[in-house]
């Protein structure tokens, strides 16, 4: 009897083994999802030889055991089938335009219905870590880091193809498909709540493909935590770059991380934490030999113990009073080159900046030419840089 009622719902007699990937999807996701009493009856005999048989086409080639896979809900067990499935475009196409054949009804009114593939991205399975935690295991057996979307002019085109209508008249939204310019163009199992994540962010970034786009899912909520930024900074300082804006303005979070990495000081992106006192000197302690690579403005305030702990380092260059920062334009008349004009300056107590900015004290224009830097002091915000003619007029009228 009951083969005779399958035999009259389906119109066929087949073995689920005879079924190709598709149809076996299909039939798996009816009797999961079918609100039919007799097709839900036929399905609760027959469920658990499907898992079996679906974990044995998309699951066991990734050495997955097959007990824990049981432990799993049938939901997220089917989840797990269509990452594994969809991972193939092309198959991912097919599958879409058979169940749209075979759920004609709930597409033609999907514009005032429910979601018709609400069942291949279902939002309360994806966003439980559990099931991200189980996901990322898979992966590191080599199962697909992401479940695909389908295309939302992809999407349309099957349903011109099917019903021959426009598609703004029948279809309405759908979380499985995305637009071409849209970055969630497929879900991965990386983003797992903040309170989870320091356990799992050193793994995920070494078997994330696309590193950046991975650092920079992450929200400002995560970016708060020593621990997270630290596991980045462990991997590669230059992803720190892709941190929020309020990360790169934390001075606390700054000093712990340059106790651990003091080389990031130049790497920082606020120039305002870069003059900040306690940064800079949390940089210094950390690594004393940076004091000769830091501007000079930098450091004139820092305690001269701190920089006599670099050693070999000449400390009075660095605590002696600044007299001011110079930049330098054109070619230099009273010495050869710029670079002895840099080590007379640094000498005398000045600080020699290659950049123009506003906080330049002078600009040195021994030649008199007009160039750029010469032309830029006449303008708001760099009226207050003095112009000077000879180096030598510079040095002696300072030097009292």
């Amino acid at each position: 009897m009951e083969d005779q009622t399958t035999k009259d719902l389906f119109n066929q007699r087949r073995f689920r083994t005879d079924l190709n990937n598709i149809e076996f999807l299909l039939k798996l996701n009816t009797f999961l999802y079918s609100k039919n009493p007799f097709i839900k009856a036929i399905g609760k005999n027959e469920i658990d030889a499907f898992f079996k048989e679906g974990w044995k086409r998309f699951i066991s080639k990734y050495n997955y055991c097959f007990k824990e896979f049981n432990l799993l809900s049938r939901g997220a067990k089917f989840q797990f089938f269509i990452i594994s499935a969809f991972s193939k475009i092309h198959f991912l196409k097919h599958f879409i335009r058979n169940h749209f054949i075979e759920n004609m009804d709930a597409y033609n009114a999907y514009l005032y219905g429910p979601d018709p593939l609400s069942s291949f991205y279902n939002y309360n399975i994806y966003n439980k870590d559990k099931f991200k935690r189980v996901w990322f295991e898979l992966v590191k057996h080599g199962f697909p880091d992401k479940l695909n979307k389908l295309a939302w002019i992809d999407f349309q085109t099957i349903n011109f193809e099917i019903t021959l209508k426009d598609p703004f008249q029948t279809v309405g939204s759908s979380f499985f498909c995305h637009d071409y310019d849209d970055r969630e163009d497929c879900i991965q199992p990386y983003s797992i709540s903040s309170k989870n994540i320091n356990n799992y962010l050193s793994e995920f970034i070494k078997m994330s493909k696309n590193k950046k786009n991975l650092i920079s899912s992450y929200n400002w909520n995560y970016w708060k935590s020593f621990d997270f930024v630290k596991t980045i900074a462990d991997y590669d300082l230059d992803l720190l770059k892709l941190g929020p804006p309020s990360f790169h303005k934390n001075r606390s979070l700054i000093k712990q991380l340059l106790a651990a990495y003091p080389s990031y000081y130049f790497k920082m992106r606020s120039r305002n934490l870069k003059k900040d006192k306690g940064v800079t000197k949390a940089a210094i302690t950390a690594d004393p030999s940076l004091i000769n690579k830091i501007p000079r403005q930098y450091v004139e305030h820092i305690n001269p113990f701190v920089l006599a702990q670099a050693g070999d380092i000449q400390t009075k260059k660095y605590t002696s009073e600044l007299k001011g920062i110079v930049c330098i334009t054109g070619k230099t008349t009273s010495v050869n080159t710029k670079q002895d004009a840099t080590y007379l300056l640094e000498d005398n107590g000045y600080v020699v900046s290659k950049t123009l900015t506003k906080e330049c004290n002078y600009l040195l224009n021994e030649t008199g030419s007009k160039t750029s830097k010469s032309n830029k002091i006449k303008k708001y915000p760099y009226l207050h840089i003095t112009e000077i003619k000879k180096l030598s007029d510079l040095i002696e009228n300072n030097s009292k």
